[in-house]
C-alpha cells in the first residue's frame, strides 16, 4: 500500500546497472509469500520489465526473476499467458539447463517453477499447449538424466514434472 511496486518496476529499465540489480533483488523480497504484492507487480507490468533480464550475466539474477515471475503469475492467469508470449517456457526451461547437478536447490526451484507454469488453475487442470512446447524442448529427457539423485525433494520433483508432461494431473 506504500506504493514502493511501480517505482521499483520502472528502476528495472533504468540504464544504471545497479538500480536495475537493486530493484530485482527488492521485488523478489515484496513479491515472496505476498500475493497483494505479487499482483501489484503484475499490475504495474513488471512481467515485461523482468524479462529483459532473463538473460543477466548474473546467474542469483536470473534466478530471482524466474521467482518473481512466478509469484506474479501464480495471481492471475492474464500475467501467466503474459508470461508465455514473452518467452517465459522458454525461460524456465533454460533455468532448467543452468542449474548445476551439484545445486539440487536449483533444479527443485527450476522443476517447481514449470509445474506451476503447467498448472493452469492450482487444481491440476494441465496447459497443453505448454506441455507441448516442454516436450518439444526434450525437458523430458533432461528430467530422465537428473534422476540419480540421493535429493529426495528433487526426486519428488522430478516424477510430478514427468507426470505432467505425460498426462497426469497432480493430486
Amino acid at each position: 500500500k506504500a506504493g514502493a511496486i511501480p517505482p521499483l518496476v520502472n528502476f528495472l529499465e533504468s540504464k544504471e546497472k545497479y538500480r536495475q540489480q537493486c530493484a530485482v533483488v527488492a521485488l523478489a523480497i515484496l513479491t515472496r509469500d505476498s500475493p497483494a504484492n505479487s499482483k501489484a507487480a503484475g499490475s504495474a507490468r513488471a512481467i515485461d520489465a523482468l524479462m529483459k533480464h532473463k538473460d543477466s550475466p548474473i546467474p542469483e539474477a536470473r534466478d530471482e526473476v524466474a521467482i518473481i515471475v512466478r509469484n506474479i503469475f501464480m495471481e492471475d492467469n492474464d500475467y501467466r499467458d503474459q508470461f508465455v508470449q514473452k518467452g517465459g517456457v522458454s525461460f524456465f526451461i533454460k533455468q532448467l539447463n543452468a542449474a548445476g547437478d551439484s545445486e539440487p536447490e536449483a533444479q527443485v526451484d527450476a522443476i517447481h517453477s514449470l509445474t506451476l507454469l503447467m498448472d493452469v488453475d492450482g487444481a491440476g487442470e494441465i496447459n497443453e499447449d505448454i506441455v507441448d512446447q516442454l516436450n518439444k524442448a526434450g525437458v523430458d529427457a533432461k528430467l530422465q538424466g537428473m534422476e540419480d539423485t540421493d535429493d529426495n525433494e528433487l526426486k519428488e520433483a522430478i516424477e510430478d514434472l514427468r507426470d505432467m508432461l505425460g498426462g497426469k494431473t497432480l493430486d
